[in-house]
């Protein structure tokens, strides 16, 4: 077991975190019991097993009310969605190459952001334009945005397919 009061990883920083790490014959298993993360929480589990002469690997992970903006920066420097962030993973590949972890990878994602904003564009402004044949809405402008109440998306990864299905 062990706990940290922060954890620093590449551009991200994480608040207290908590996790439980078995390692035996050829797998290893690390349960994250309850990381804070952005104002929010997050908790998962990471199976690696190499036990049956291929890589198996498992990740289930669930965030919640994560502060979309700054942890899509941090993590992926993704600066145009804002809000409180819940997401969803449950992935798993088998290969003997990263070639056939690819294109074994499988499960499934979903994410949901509320009372955010899509930050650096009016979505509106931009679609009233194009119906006038003026473009200019489609450039990012720090000063816009697109407020929203809810985004969500699921994603179904099937041998590296992703079909997804988006609403607002």
């Amino acid at each position: 077991r062990a706990s940290a009061g922060k954890i620093h990883f590449k551009n991200m920083t994480l608040g207290r975190s908590s996790m439980a790490i078995a390692v035996k014959d050829a797998a290893m298993r690390a349960d994250f019991d309850d990381v804070a993360l952005y104002q929010g929480h997050g908790k998962g589990s990471v199976t690696l097993d190499g036990s049956a002469g291929s890589a198996n690997l498992a990740a289930n992970v669930n965030l919640q009310g994560v502060s979309a903006l700054p942890f899509l920066r941090d993590a992926a420097n993704f600066e145009w969605l804002s809000g409180k962030a819940n997401v969803a993973l449950n992935l798993a590949a088998n290969g003997q190459s990263q070639l056939q972890l690819v294109e074994s990878l499988n499960g499934n994602a979903a994410f949901r952001f509320a009372d955010g904003a899509v930050v650096g564009f009016n979505l509106p402004g931009a679609l009233h334009g194009l119906a006038n044949g003026d473009f200019s809405g489609f450039r990012k402008s720090p000063s816009e945005k697109t407020d929203f109440s809810a985004l969500a998306a699921s994603f179904a990864v099937l041998s590296a397919l992703f079909l997804a299905t988006l609403w607002l």
